[in-house]
C-alpha cells in the first residue's frame, strides 16, 4: 500500500506541474512568440491580412522578399522617426546624386541598405558626396550573402555603367547562407522563405525558394518537409520546442528553457500584477542571449563546411563581376555584439576566414577602424536610465561617414579599383 501511495503521489504530482508549465507556456507562447514556441509553431497559422502586407511590400518569388519599387516606410528608431523611400530602379534614394552617373553599386544586408537612418545619412550617400557619382544601395535587411548574389544577378542589366561593386554584409551572413525558412533560426518570421546554396562535389547548387507563388503559404504541410531536408537551423528549431510531457522536454535542453521560463515567466507575471521589472534587469539583453544564440558565431566560423560554402558563393559573385568587366570589394561590417566581444576578448574571432577573402577579394574589416571608437559613436543608441542602456544594431549616420571615408581611401590606394 506504501508503495502505491508514493506511486499516486508522483503521479499527482507529475500531473500538477505538467499542467501549470502548459498553462505557463501557452500564456507565455501568447506573449513572447518569438521565443516560446510550441508543437503549433511547426505548421504555424497564416493571418490573411499580414500575408497580404507582406506580399504588396516584400514578397520576391525568387529571393523571399525584396525592397519594392516606388515604395516607402517610416520606422522608428531609438532616435527617432526615420523614412526611407525606393526608387523605379528599385533601389534606395540617393537625394541629389540620382541623376549623376552609376560607377559603384551596393548589394548586401540591412548594414548596406543603411536601416534605420534617413536617405541622405546612408554611408552611400556619403561615398557619393566623395566620388560625385551615383552609389547605388541595394541592400535589403536579413539578407544573406546567397540572396545578396542572387540579387546581383538580377540587376545586371540595370547597371552596365558601374565599375565596382561592394558587398557588405555583417560576420553572421555566414549562418544566414544555411537558412530556407528563417522561422526555424528566428522564430515567428513564418514568411521568411528564401533560396540556399548548398555543395556538391565542390560545387554550387541552388536550392530554389520553395515559396514561389504567394498561394503556396497555404500550403505550408506539403512544403515544409522539402524545408527541413535543406535548412541548416531545422535540429536548432527542434531543440526549442516545448513539447508534452514538458519536464522532459525541458530536461532536453534544460540551460536555454529554464532560463526563458524564468525569465520571461517573471516578466509576465509582474505585468499581471502592473509592476515593473528590477531597473538592472536587461530584459533585451538577455532575451537576445537566449533566444537568439546563433548570434554567437564562434562556432560557425569553425566549420570548416561552413566556410568552404561561404567562399564558393563569394568566388561565384567574383567571377560573374569580372565577366561584366566589374571589380568587386567586400567589406565586413560588424555588429555592436561582434564588436563587444573583440573590444572584450582581444579575438577577431572571423579572422581566418576574412584572411581567406583577402586572397581572393579586395577586402575590408571595418572592425579595424571601429575598434578603438566607443559604442555609442557608432551605434544608434538610447540610454533609458544609469541602470540600463541599449543599441539597435545598426550604424548611425555617424558610422556611416567612416564606412564612407574608409571606402573612398581603399579605393584610391588601389590603382586597379578606381572609378
Amino acid at each position: 500500500m506504501a508503495i502505491i501511495g508514493i506511486i499516486a503521489f508522483f503521479v499527482i504530482f507529475f500531473i500538477i506541474i505538467e499542467t501549470a508549465l502548459h498553462l505557463l507556456i501557452l500564456k507565455l507562447r501568447d506573449r513572447f512568440k518569438t521565443i516560446i514556441i510550441t508543437n503549433k509553431d511547426k505548421v504555424p497559422e497564416i493571418d490573411k491580412e499580414q500575408l497580404n502586407k507582406f506580399i504588396e511590400h516584400g514578397y520576391d518569388e525568387e529571393l523571399g522578399w525584396v525592397r519594392k519599387p516606388n515604395t516607402s516606410k517610416s520606422v522608428k528608431t531609438l532616435n527617432g522617426e526615420v523614412s526611407y523611400h525606393i526608387n523605379s530602379f528599385g533601389a534606395r534614394i540617393n537625394p541629389g546624386f540620382e541623376k549623376k552617373k552609376i560607377r559603384i553599386v551596393t548589394f548586401g544586408d540591412s548594414y548596406t541598405f543603411s536601416k534605420e537612418v534617413n536617405d541622405n545619412e546612408t554611408w552611400q550617400h556619403y561615398l557619393s558626396k566623395l566620388t560625385g557619382s551615383n552609389v547605388i544601395n541595394f541592400g535589403v535587411g536579413n539578407y544573406g550573402l546567397d540572396q545578396a548574389f542572387l540579387r546581383f544577378k538580377r540587376e545586371l542589366p540595370k547597371i552596365k555603367s558601374a565599375d565596382i561593386v561592394i558587398i557588405g554584409v555583417v560576420p553572421a551572413t555566414i549562418q544566414r547562407n544555411l537558412s530556407i525558412w528563417k522561422h526555424y533560426s528566428e522564430f515567428g518570421n513564418i514568411f521568411g522563405f528564401k533560396p540556399r546554396f548548398i555543395l556538391e562535389k565542390n560545387r554550387l547548387k541552388l536550392i530554389e525558394n520553395p515559396i514561389n507563388n504567394p498561394k503556396q503559404f497555404f500550403q505550408l504541410k506539403q512544403i515544409i518537409p522539402r524545408v527541413n531536408k535543406y535548412d541548416y537551423f531545422y535540429d536548432y528549431f527542434k531543440e526549442n520546442l516545448f513539447t508534452f510531457p514538458y519536464t522532459l522536454s525541458i530536461l532536453r535542453n534544460p540551460k536555454i528553457k529554464l532560463q526563458k521560463l524564468i525569465v520571461f515567466g517573471g516578466k509576465y507575471f509582474l505585468e499581471l500584477l502592473h509592476l515593473k521589472p528590477p531597473k538592472n534587469l536587461k530584459v533585451n539583453k538577455i532575451k537576445n542571449a537566449i533566444s537568439y544564440d546563433l548570434r554567437n558565431n564562434l562556432r560557425w566560423y569553425k566549420n570548416r563546411e561552413l566556410i568552404n560554402l561561404t567562399l564558393a558563393i563569394l568566388k561565384e559573385f567574383k567571377r560573374e563581376a569580372e565577366k561584366n568587366n566589374m571589380k568587386l570589394i567586400f567589406v565586413m561590417m560588424p555588429q555592436d555584439f561582434d564588436l563587444d566581444y573583440i573590444k572584450k576578448e582581444r579575438d577577431v574571432y572571423y579572422k581566418n576566414f576574412f584572411n581567406e577573402i583577402k586572397k581572393i577579394i579586395p577586402s575590408i574589416d571595418l572592425a579595424d577602424n571601429f575598434i578603438s571608437r566607443d559604442l555609442k559613436e557608432l551605434f544608434i543608441f538610447k540610454e533609458h536610465s544609469k541602470y540600463y542602456k541599449s543599441f539597435s544594431g545598426h550604424y548611425g549616420s555617424n558610422a556611416n561617414r567612416v564606412v564612407a571615408e574608409v571606402l573612398h581611401k581603399f579605393i584610391d590606394k588601389h590603382p586597379n579599383l578606381k572609378c
